[in-house]
């Protein structure tokens, strides 16, 4: 993990604001205990894990429902480690669909 994000991470942490853990199946098993080793306060959230690729309306609504359960507040933290694929795209516009390349990307909602 990044020194810097996770500096950050743990500053905003410091104060004792509820936290959750936001992840997909495919990223979470990845990322999601390095994450919490390196930050502490993360040790006791809740890590909500969503189907990867699914997007819809339940899928929402359980994470919704999770966040409610773990004791999520206005004021907490939901930390979101996400994977997204960008594609290469050329001068002319056209999207090179076989150079496309991963990036893990940590993200704080405060």
């Amino acid at each position: 993990m990044n020194p810097t994000l996770t500096e950050r991470l743990r500053n905003l942490l410091e104060d004792g604001k509820p936290v959750a853990i936001v992840t997909d199946t495919n990223v979470g098993p990845l990322y999601a205990e390095s994450l919490c080793q390196s930050v502490p306060q993360l040790t006791e959230a809740p890590v909500l894990t969503v189907p990867a690729g699914r997007k819809d309306i339940e899928s929402l609504m359980d994470l919704w429902r999770g966040l409610s359960d773990s004791g999520m507040t206005r004021g907490g933290v939901v930390v979101t480690i996400m994977a997204f694929t960008r594609a290469n795209t050329s001068l002319a516009g056209t999207t090179n669909r076989a150079a496309k390349s991963s990036a893990c990307a940590l993200i704080f909602f405060k």
